[in-house]
């Protein structure tokens, strides 16, 4: 049973999912806007960064109607990555203070997401167990000593992210490296 603070970063980590997928959303939404009515980038420029982002403003639609429905687009749009803006610092400001802030220090939004479906990494000695966990291995039938498990679900992103090694709960020698080192200076490097 996961305590308070845990339930807490989870539904955090939750609230930035739901809120990237919102971005996510709104985006295609002026993509498929601006692709039905002709509309394209110009060449070299990359889909939403800070160029694009000052493009979409300038662009000129016939009609009056169209142009609302863009801006009304824009301003969802702005406001979808406003609130992953705030949600990712909440996220980084809780992982300083977390009780687990030397293993999610490791890989901020990936780490405090597993972190906090998770609770406490030690109780799971095998990937599998982890993953039975967090439903990325949805199907099983038991039965004595027998276990077997159904297909992969892999709809829940940072799941993607174990590194398992036969079938031990594993981190890249790179983030032992920083969790060892945080562990005994006490500080982040």
């Amino acid at each position: 049973m996961p305590d308070e603070e845990h339930e807490a970063l989870r539904d955090l980590t939750r609230a930035r999912e739901t809120a990237v997928q919102d971005q996510t959303r709104s985006r295609h939404r002026v993509s498929k806007l601006l692709l039905r009515l002709g509309t394209h980038r110009p060449e070299g420029m990359s889909a939403w960064s800070k160029w694009h982002h000052q493009w979409l403003r300038t662009v000129k639609l016939a009609q009056p109607a169209q142009r609302l429905v863009l801006e009304e687009l824009l301003l969802a749009l702005d406001q979808a990555e406003q609130r992953v803006e705030r949600l990712t610092q909440a996220l980084e400001a809780l992982a300083t203070t977390s009780s687990q802030a030397a293993v999610i220090s490791a890989g901020l939004v990936t780490a405090v997401s597993l972190v906090a479906e998770l609770g406490v990494l030690t109780r799971l000695q095998k990937a599998r167990q982890a993953m039975a966990y967090v439903a990325v291995v949805p199907r099983e039938s038991s039965s004595g000593s027998h276990q077997k498990l159904g297909g992969h679900y892999e709809g829940w992103q940072p799941a993607r992210s174990f590194r398992t090694g036969r079938g031990e709960l594993a981190l890249s020698a790179r983030t032992q490296g920083r969790v060892c080192t945080r562990q005994t200076t006490g500080r982040a490097t």
